[in-house]
């Protein structure tokens, strides 16, 4: 075959295939283990396309709300690009507003929108690009805190 259905044929191949080494990867990675090794992010489960990218994390806690549920997640920092990717190409817009999901671990800090990746510390006074980009597509402040941003503020 070839043309367009064959090259997306590959593609799909090689994202099934990638989806399935990351399921393995998380399966058996020590999330309470090394601290280096994983990153833990927040990810609003509704803010989802699809649902089968949450393959590609081990889901360590959920916090239900009214019309949503956050879900605490846990990546291998050496699946942690690959993941990120997913993520980004799989948030949602609603009524023009992006959803964003972040990840963490030790002094980084990374926030992903469909469109744009920021980079940064869990400390307050590196957000200032990523909340003006947030507030500049139609996030409201207050839920731009990106909490939590590190281990010790867990609590789901």
């Amino acid at each position: 075959m070839t043309g367009p259905q064959s090259a997306r044929g590959t593609r799909d191949d090689r994202e099934e295939r990638d989806a399935q080494a990351l399921a393995a990867l998380v399966s058996t990675m020590a999330v309470n283990g090394e601290p280096h090794a994983t990153y833990h992010g927040i990810i609003v489960e509704e803010s989802l396309l699809e649902s089968s990218v949450l393959r590609s994390v081990k889901v360590l806690g959920r916090e239900r709300g009214r019309d949503w549920t956050l879900l605490r997640v846990g990546v291998a920092g050496s699946a942690l690009e690959i993941v990120v990717e997913r993520i980004r190409r799989n948030l949602k817009t609603e009524n023009g507003v992006p959803f964003y999901a972040h990840f963490y671990r030790l002094g980084e800090l990374i926030v992903v929108f469909p469109e744009r990746i920021f980079r940064m510390t869990p400390s307050k006074d590196t957000w200032a690009p990523v909340v003006s980009y947030g507030k500049s597509v139609g996030i409201p402040l207050e839920q731009l805190d990106f909490m939590p941003c590190r281990f010790e503020d867990e609590t789901y």
